[in-house]
């Protein structure tokens, strides 16, 4: 399956494509580098597999091009705007991969809820043992903890 490229920039002599799906695959970007600098029209292809870009330098015919880089292998070009994240997606991303790596380490047994859990109900029975009944820490973190624990649960419920 061809991955989806979507236009970032266009000048008249200049394309920025962007390849998200692709983001980070050198292999793949080394093999579209070289495509495209063989192909009649484009007289530079630079690829940047970090950003997951693709900058060209053509006196090419846009839609014809799409059409060749589909046949050809490369890419299908989208018209539309690439799908942006929003903020709290790309936010949380470190914290699901923490989690799917608690749960392969522990096959299953221990998620990053339960991680938390623990620590915020560990932290407010420190509080307690401090004699600090008077400050909201402890029972905030019980709050916390409690929470989390049900929203696990409610997760959990779903996915089985």
């Amino acid at each position: 399956m061809l991955p989806d490229a979507y236009i970032v920039h266009r000048s008249p002599c200049r394309l920025r494509l962007r390849i998200p799906s692709k983001k980070g695959n050198r292999a793949y970007f080394s093999f579209l580098e070289t495509g495209l600098s063989q192909y009649p029209g484009i007289e530079r292809a630079v690829v940047n597999e970090a950003t997951a870009s693709v900058l060209m330098f053509h006196s090419l015919d846009i839609p014809a091009f799409a059409e060749h880089a589909a046949i050809d292998g490369f890419f299908r070009l989208q018209t539309a705007a690439a799908p942006v994240k929003p903020l709290y997606a790309k936010a949380l991303e470190p914290l699901a991969e923490l989690d799917r790596s608690l749960k392969d380490i522990t096959r299953g047994e221990v998620d990053i809820a339960s991680v938390i859990f623990l620590g915020l109900t560990g932290l407010g029975i420190y509080q307690i043992s401090i004699g600090n009944f008077t400050a909201p820490a402890w029972y905030t973190a019980f709050w916390y903890a409690m929470n989390i624990a049900i929203k696990a649960k409610a997760g959990s419920d779903r996915e089985s």
